[in-house]
């Protein structure tokens, strides 16, 4: 019996359907896939879990380092077998982790590069665990551009010449700590630079240890040891004032060794705290047309002079230990500084004043050639210090000063000088000329404060 149009179109519906509800399974498995694609990509490799292996001679993903640093994805780590990568010339770009296996046999080699041994061109990037060495001529063995937040540690980082070990430039919230920077030209290098904290590094056996310039600011140098170094252990650079280095701070570092401790010319606001200052074999401190705030160090055998500051004013210096150089403390056209509670034995000169309205309080000056020497300046104000067995106390010429606080403050003790009461009544000066007597001096010595 022949079937009519309208059979035919409803037996064919049901087909029909099978392959739509087939079209749809393939589309949504489709877009399943592509969002798991998606999601690899965009999701999943920005959580950083990936991590990339290099060895220069077994399995892994990559012999060569930079081939890794090419493929992988910022928040990944690339960590790097023991052995000797001679790559040139490193450019990082990504903020990641490049981890070395141990720093003295996982070493980064730039021989026959143009350029810095490593190149940091990133934010956020931490190297760990190399010896990098060999820069080009006057390159870095790290060089760090218009980076942030990038942490160097536990590397050891040496004979780039005439280079420097770390250069940073442009870069700021750094952290450089537990590396050793040795036989470089300069260990490490700041230029328009800031805010960066540089812990716990061994920094020796350069020409200049730390070197800042180019306004490097707000800088934090802690519990670093700068030895050895052929010129300064440190150095604020800067050229008759301009972009100068201020508020920059050395806490606990240990300066020794070097031909000239530390140099800071033409800064401001200056900390030192801290600081074992020794054996320098020109100067410890010295502060040209700078100031600050030089508190709690220990400086011995420091060549020419301790401490040495000139042609500023408005330094705080206090609570420092200074023994066996040529001057303890030097100040020079210097004025409304205020010298406190330092403990300065065994020099030639303990202070050599020639600068106005100093204030000198409370210190314990012992057994050096000349006590204290003012010449050619006024205004000074010289009271509660114990003078004790120096073989001159005071050496003055052509200045007018105070030598105590009035009556019942007092004056000074001084440890050959015979007086009654503590401070004697005024009839019983000690003079060093007519311009400058202590009119109230104390009988015995005064209980401040004595460094041991």
């Amino acid at each position: 019996m022949a079937r009519n149009a309208s059979e035919l179109t409803v037996k064919k519906r049901p087909i029909v359907r099978k392959w739509k509800i087939f079209v749809l399974v393939v589309v949504v498995a489709a877009l399943t896939t592509s969002s798991m694609g998606i999601y690899y990509l965009f999701i999943y490799r920005k959580t950083g879990s990936k991590t990339w292996t290099v060895d220069d001679d077994g399995p892994a993903d990559f012999s060569r380092i930079q081939e890794a640093l090419n493929v992988a994805s910022d928040g990944e780590t690339i960590k790097v077998a023991t052995g000797t990568y001679y790559e040139g010339y490193i450019e990082i770009k990504k903020a990641l982790v490049l981890s070395g296996e141990n720093k003295n046999t996982t070493i980064i080699d730039g021989k026959g590069g143009a350029g810095a041994v490593v190149a940091i061109k990133a934010n956020n990037v931490n190297i760990n665990g190399f010896t990098i060495r060999n820069g080009a001529w006057g390159t870095a063995g790290i060089y760090m551009g218009y980076a942030s937040g990038c942490i160097l540690r536990d590397n050891l980082i040496v004979s780039n010449a005439e280079g420097s070990g770390i250069d940073f430039y442009y870069s700021n919230n750094n952290n450089v700590s537990s590396n050793s920077i040795t036989s470089n030209y300069r260990g490490i290098e700041l230029e328009y630079s800031s805010n960066n904290i540089i812990n716990d590094n061994n920094i020796s056996s350069n020409v200049d240890g730390i070197y800042l310039s180019y306004e490097s600011i707000n800088n934090t140098f802690n519990g670093n040891v700068v030895m050895n170094n052929s010129l300064h252990g440190v150095y604020y650079y800067s050229f008759y004032g301009e972009k100068p280095c201020n508020n920059n701070a050395l806490i606990a570092n240990t300066i020794a060794k070097n031909s000239r401790g530390a140099r800071l010319d033409y800064s401001t606001g200056n900390i030192l705290t801290g600081n074992i200052v020794s054996n320098n074999s020109e100067f410890g401190i010295s502060l040209f047309r700078s100031n600050g705030s030089l508190i709690g160090n220990t400086l011995k055998h420091n060549g020419e002079y301790s401490i040495a500051i000139s042609g500023t004013s408005g330094n705080k210096i206090s609570r420092n230990k200074i023994t066996n150089s040529e001057t303890g403390i030097d100040l020079s056209e210097c004025s409304n500084s205020a010298l406190k509670e330092n403990t300065i034995c065994d020099n030639k000169y303990a202070i050599d004043i020639w600068g106005n309205n100093n204030l000198i309080c409370e210190n314990t000056i012992a057994d050096n050639t000349e006590g204290i020497r003012i010449t050619y300046c006024n205004g000074n104000i010289v009271y509660h210090n114990n003078f004790i067995n120096n073989s001159m106390q005071v050496y003055v010429r052509e200045s007018i000063n105070a030598w105590d606080d009035g009556y019942p403050s007092g004056g000074n003790y001084w440890s050959d000088h015979v007086c009654i009461g503590n401070p004697s009544d005024g009839s019983q000066p000690y003079t060093g000329d007519a311009n400058n007597i202590d009119h109230y001096p104390f009988k015995d010595p005064l209980q401040v404060l004595i460094i041991p």
